[in-house]
């Protein structure tokens, strides 16, 4: 959580009664209830740009007038955005390449489909899906349709004793970690098994989810084209070169993850050793990423040089072009 815990607990509060009052308003069948993550029924709300489900090219999430109203002021609310930041600074503390990469991919979507209306600006995630409750309680399960090594951001909000329960559960890894209203988590989703423990009957829990479908990252990849396109269209060379890149996808896929040394280094060393530290893996990311992809790698005199700077804001600000309210405003 960020350092203003009050502020935050003030802000959790405000967006669990948000969602609390909007929930009566939303329409939805039995079958939107019944959905194959919850306990216990439960409606909620997908939002923002995906590729899958019969699509023939990516789109927007469409949902009924009701629940689009409802969420349309949701995505407007600047405690919602606030969220939003501070669910993206952490992706880009601990994997800034995979956040970086993300970004990039969202960014040649758009320009290739400048039409396509996104959730928040700025954010690198292309959809998110609000968890109504009043008790979203979920069953042991993946999120396959999401990029297999790609991370999703998990809010949860709500009123609930989080030593009694709320703890999610990553099986795969057999951990059971305390989860309490306004914690955020970044996992792999696709790949590690999760769920939460019930709460009280008399308490509430809700979520906020941030994501990005795996067949969007897939479309780019084809040239902005489904698989078939690409067989049919693609020379032999082309295919030649995509199934010996498939190879090694998963493997570059991981490569993005940082390591807690990187971490280490930045607390015990400062900055410079942090600079140095990622320096090469930012040119390692513009190396084997996709062409035309890139971060830009800041100039040696551009970084900051006062130990007592906050330095991973500074980081940011320098590789990803993140400004300064961006960063101490979430």
């Amino acid at each position: 959580m960020p350092r203003d815990r009050e502020g935050w607990k003030k802000l959790i509060d405000e967006l669990s009664t948000l969602m609390d009052e909007a929930s009566p308003n939303l329409r939805h069948s039995t079958e939107d209830l019944h959905h194959r993550r919850a306990q216990e029924p439960y409606p909620s709300v997908a939002r923002g740009v995906s590729y899958g489900g019969g699509q023939t090219e990516p789109g927007c999430l469409l949902n009924n007038a009701a629940n689009t109203k409802v969420t349309d002021r949701f995505l407007r609310d600047i405690r919602f955005q606030r969220l939003v930041k501070w669910a993206n600074l952490l992706f880009f503390l601990f994997a800034p390449l995979l956040a970086a990469f993300y970004q990039s991919q969202m960014d040649e979507l758009a320009g290739w489909k400048p039409s396509l209306v996104w959730n928040f600006a700025g954010s690198v995630f292309a959809a998110c899906t609000f968890n109504f409750g009043p008790q979203v309680i979920t069953v042991p399960h993946l999120d396959f349709g999401n990029l297999s090594w790609g991370w999703c951001a998990i809010t949860a909000l709500g009123w609930f004793d989080p030593d009694l329960g709320g703890h999610l559960i990553l099986w795969d890894l057999k951990l059971v970690i305390r989860f309490p209203p306004g914690a955020t988590i970044l996992i792999p989703s696709a790949i590690v098994r999760h769920s939460n423990v019930p709460i009280r009957a008399h308490e509430k829990r809700f979520s906020f989810v941030q994501y990005t479908a795996g067949g969007l990252f897939q479309w780019i990849r084809n040239g902005f084209k489904t698989d078939e396109a690409f067989e049919n269209t693609g020379t032999r060379e082309e295919r030649m070169e995509r199934t010996k890149e498939a190879k090694t996808r998963w493997g570059k896929g991981v490569a993005m993850y940082s390591t807690s040394p990187s971490t280490e280094i930045h607390q015990k060393y400062g900055f410079k050793a942090y600079w140095d530290h990622y320096k090469p893996l930012l040119n390692e990311f513009n190396h084997y990423c996709l062409p035309g992809v890139r971060v830009e790698v800041p100039k040696e005199e551009q970084k900051p040089t006062a130990e007592g700077e906050n330095v991973g804001e500074k980081f940011i600000n320098l590789i990803f072009g993140l400004d300064e309210d961006y960063c101490t405003k979430a």
